[in-house]
């Protein structure tokens, strides 16, 4: 994505870094397979609305979570809160 991508480890992080940085989370209270299915979407309409940043909520590390964690991390240039 064109803005940048902050990663957090928790909900109330992520409402935090997105306080400070006026960005959208994403990824905060949705299932697994809803981020899965919609993570990419939500970059793109970032980009498309000229968001700055985006903060995305890290899932626990255990099944789908590795590879929506690895694409975040990918995305963020291992950028973290």
């Amino acid at each position: 994505p064109a803005c940048r991508v902050v990663l957090a480890d928790d909900a109330d992080s992520a409402r935090t870094l997105a306080g400070d940085l006026s960005a959208p989370i994403l990824g905060g209270g949705v299932d697994l397979v809803t981020y899965a299915r919609n993570l990419y979407q939500w970059l793109r309409d970032a980009d498309e609305r000229g968001d700055v940043a985006v903060v995305a909520v890290l899932p626990a590390a255990a099944g789908l979570g590795h590879a929506i964690r690895d694409r975040l991390v990918k995305a963020s240039g291992g950028r973290s809160g």
